[in-house]
């Protein structure tokens, strides 16, 4: 049965070939004319995606060769901080008033420093890690001179608290704040088209020392003991933590770009050597009986926040076959340390010791010149 059936298969196979070849003497024009349209080549594949966004061109994003950084910063900044005033500038010649006076603020004045960095760009996926160092030293002053036996005093606000209320008739204050600041940071640049991101992490060492010294002269009544006084404190601290950040740049140009960074940071901080100290003159210029008064605090442990914010404008170019960048940049910045203010403020002229820290918070703002070369 299986033999008939594949016989069978072969017959009709063989007759159609057979009655489907055209005579050989048959025209050609008589020839049906089929014309068949090419088919379409259907595939399987999807064509790849285009980017959202085309990579900028150097220096947004491309470093090429580049695999070195360093560079240098001046910094012109203006540090003040809360609670340091002198006193008070009373007027004494209305009977109705206590006190009737404006508070003398310490003079704020921009001072200059430096930043320096070096570090390294990875050839992979734009990561790049380095160090930074800031130093800063800050010196302000403040004096008062008044009429002596005249209508104004001066009430102080450094002294500590007496019954008697002295008032004087002049008055000095200096304020020195040294800052050291070493960050080591790793970041890593995403660019889209003429905009670039840089979000980074880090590490951060901060080394902050104060020292406020406030005298006040010719005391009002002249029936007190204490003619003139001197106050000093000192706060000394050392303080390690972690950072964040984000910095943006816009290339508007080939060459020109608009930058802004925000960064933030919290440190783990002890105060190592924190000192109030008083002490009086007699009008002889003799120390003053009972007049002296220090309080020492060492160290005192504390977590401490820092946060910044910068704009500026910068410029760019290639040279030595794009191997090497050279940039500039200038930009306007503000930081806030907070509860940097650790002089001790007394409060009871019962209870001496009754006393508060921190007073207030530490402000930054100023001008930062950077000079940077990628190599």
């Amino acid at each position: 049965m299986n033999l008939i059936k594949t016989l069978s298969f072969i017959v009709v196979l063989t007759s159609v070939a057979l009655f489907s070849d055209e005579p050989a003497s048959q025209p050609q024009s008589e020839r049906p004319r089929i014309r068949l349209r090419p088919a379409a080549v259907v595939s399987n594949e999807q064509p790849a995606p285009e980017p959202c966004c085309k990579p900028a061109p150097a220096p947004c994003c491309d470093t090429g060769c580049w695999d070195m950084y360093a560079s240098g910063s001046f910094i012109y900044w203006d540090p003040y901080q809360e609670n340091m005033e002198l006193g008070v500038v009373s007027d004494t010649t209305d009977p109705l008033y206590t006190l009737h006076g404006h508070v003398v603020n310490l003079d704020s004045q921009y001072k200059p420093g430096f930043k320096v960095a070096i570090g390294m760009s990875f050839p992979r996926n734009n990561w790049d890690s380095g160090f930074e160092y800031t130093w800063f030293r800050s010196n302000q002053h403040k004096s008062v001179s008044l009429e002596v036996d005249g209508p104004e005093v001066l009430f102080p606000m450094w002294l500590l608290p007496d019954a008697s209320s002295p008032t004087y008739f002049s008055g000095r204050e200096n304020w020195r704040l040294h800052m050291d600041l070493l960050d080591w940071e790793v970041g890593k640049r995403c660019c889209c088209g003429g905009l670039s991101l840089r979000p980074s992490f880090g590490v951060r060492a901060a080394w902050i020392r104060q020292n406020v010294e406030a005298d006040y002269f010719n005391e009002s009544t002249h029936f007190l003991n204490q003619q003139d006084v001197s106050i000093t404190q000192r706060s000394h601290s050392w303080g390690v933590g972690l950072r964040g950040g984000l910095s943006a740049n816009w290339m508007f140009t080939d060459h020109f770009r608009v930058y802004g960074q925000g960064d933030g940071d919290v440190l783990f901080t002890q105060y190592t050597n924190q000192r109030a100290h008083q002490q009086a003159t007699t009008a002889a210029g003799l120390p003053a009986a009972g007049s002296f008064f220090t309080v020492r605090q060492n160290n005192a442990n504390y977590l401490r926040g820092h946060i910044e914010l910068e704009m500026g404008l910068g410029w760019g170019t290639d040279f030595c076959n794009q191997c090497t960048h050279l940039d500039f940049s200038a930009g306007y910045g503000f930081q806030m340390f907070f509860d940097q203010n650790m002089f001790r403020n007394f409060q009871d002229d019962q209870s001496l010791a009754k006393s508060s820290a921190p007073n207030g918070n530490l402000y930054i703002h100023g001008l930062t010149a950077t000079l940077r070369l990628d190599f």
